[in-house]
């Protein structure tokens, strides 16, 4: 078995690797313009729905001005910030999803895991303002592991503060509901409290900074998602590449779940 000191400092290398890969390839070539798309977010001006994303460009914001006091230049405050907090967001992603492995693997096979998660990482890595992804999956990876312990009346805060980020979060709350087996009052409550907080955040910053059309339509999405090109050269490959080690865990969780190998009995109910 692993001992935990080790692993917190494998975690803080990878996300030390992880952040300077963004740095490098991400931040550093675009500066001006992501300075730009950080300022026409917080002042309104930006299309939608990048309009609506307002955790990172805040957080980012923040930090900048604080490095800029010590600095005193704008473009390594910039620097300086977004890759600081690439590295916490990276570390919180590396240390969550372990400890979410943990709970159906054994301690090497989580490790591997979440070192599959690192190294597909850069495949995922596009556009020159898109790591508010990795939050977003960040939050996504806190929401399950609360859902596995049962912590539900965490859920509405995650979903709330993971809506500043991206709309998308709400798709936890399909994963919570598949995860019971029984939907009890409780589990229903907390349920319509996760969706109302996400209306609230949704509405919210579309009531404040004005509903806006957006260009990125339904049509367009599925034109660009069935082009023969971008499907089976660009799609295909990187579903596969992302996905397909973490299905073959998953498989294998499953197998060695109590619940594929219980049978149902019309006598007795549920029995192994």
């Amino acid at each position: 078995m692993f001992k935990k000191e080790p692993l917190r400092i494998l975690f803080v290398i990878l996300a030390l690797i992880a952040a300077w890969y963004i740095c490098r390839t991400i931040i550093l070539p675009n500066i001006d313009a992501r300075i730009e798309f950080e300022n026409k977010t917080l002042s309104g001006q930006q299309e939608p729905p990048y309009q609506y994303r307002l955790l990172k460009p805040l957080i980012g914001k923040m930090m900048e001005t604080a490095v800029f006091t010590i600095l005193g230049d704008v473009r390594w405050a910039h620097v300086i910030s977004y890759a600081f907090l690439s590295f916490l967001t990276f570390l919180g992603i590396f240390t969550t999803f372990h400890a979410y492995l943990s709970r159906d693997f054994s301690a090497s096979t989580a490790l591997i895991g979440t070192l599959l998660l690192m190294a597909v990482l850069p495949l995922s890595a596009s556009g020159y303002y898109m790591e508010g992804d990795y939050i977003t999956l960040l939050f996504y990876i806190a929401g399950l592991i609360l859902i596995r312990q049962g912590k539900d009346a965490y859920l509405p805060a995650i979903i709330g503060i993971g809506a500043l980020n991206r709309e998308q979060i709400v798709f936890l709350l399909v994963w919570y509901l598949l995860h019971q087996k029984t939907l009890t009052g409780r589990r229903v409550f907390w349920a319509l409290m996760g969706f109302t907080v996400w209306l609230a955040v949704f509405f919210g910053v579309r009531m404040y900074f004005g509903f806006k059309p957006s260009p990125y339509t339904s049509a367009l999405h599925v034109a660009n998602n069935t082009d023969f090109a971008n499907l089976f050269i660009l799609i295909l490959p990187l579903w596969f590449s992302n996905v397909a080690g973490f299905v073959v865990m998953s498989l294998m969780a499953f197998r060695k779940s109590n619940l594929f190998y219980t049978v149902v009995s019309p006598k007795n109910g549920i029995e192994p």
